[in-house]
């Protein structure tokens, strides 16, 4: 079961989303009154949230002097579940442990399908930053990213393995991706020390392409 918490209903209604249809797979809360209430049952007693699996919510909700103390009881009860929060304020989409980051216009953007594939007991929240195909669009927003590092590449720049891992966010890839996937992501490399080159870059792009063929045509 899903848990909305959205004390905006004017930025929840702007997709038209039938909320009804979804009642057997999220409870929808609207109104920072009710989303207040909820929340404040919530910090003396956290188990009202045990029925559900994912907690969804905005970061500019509850009150302002007390959110900061919310969000850290939500991030400690929410260990063994999903915590999904969205605001404007998030740019990228952001993936750490079992709490995921992302903007409010992909969130509502992708919401429905993600409520679609719920029902069919086959979402995944990531659904909610990249869509249906959200491994597969993941992959393509990563190689975008590679292909443009290459073309801006300094020849005489050194590159350190750990800061690109970081900068591309390959541990992410690697919760989301099989391990057979991500394995072939490296492909013709060898181990990588400190630094990685820019052949290496390139066959690594390459490795991305393959795979994405592999996602579209399968």
């Amino acid at each position: 079961m899903i848990l909305l918490l959205e004390n905006n209903s004017i930025r929840a209604n702007k997709r038209e989303i039938n909320f009804e249809n979804y009642n057997e797979v999220m409870k929808s809360v609207f109104s920072d009154a009710k989303c207040n209430s909820l929340l404040d049952n919530f910090l003396e007693d956290n188990y009202i949230f045990d029925e559900y699996k994912t907690i969804i919510i905005h970061e500019n909700i509850y009150r302002e002097e007390q959110r900061k103390e919310l969000f850290k009881a939500l991030e400690s009860y929410a260990k063994n579940k999903n915590l999904v929060k969205f605001s404007g304020n998030n740019t990228q989409a952001s993936l750490s442990d079992r709490t995921f980051q992302l903007s409010a216009e992909k969130f509502y953007e992708n919401l429905e399908d993600f409520l679609e594939e719920s029902q069919k007991n086959e979402s995944n929240i990531l659904m909610l930053a990249y869509g249906k195909d959200w491994d597969l669009n993941k992959l393509l927003n990563t190689l975008q990213l590679l292909n443009l590092f290459i073309e801006d590449y300094d020849e005489d720049e050194e590159i350190d393995f750990d800061e690109f891992e970081d900068d591309f966010d390959f541990l992410e890839l690697k919760k989301i991706l099989t391990d057979s996937d991500y394995k072939k992501l490296f492909k013709n490399l060898d181990d990588f020390e400190d630094d990685i080159d820019l052949e290496q870059i390139k066959v690594l792009a390459h490795n991305f392409k393959i795979l994405i063929q592999e996602k579209s045509s399968g």
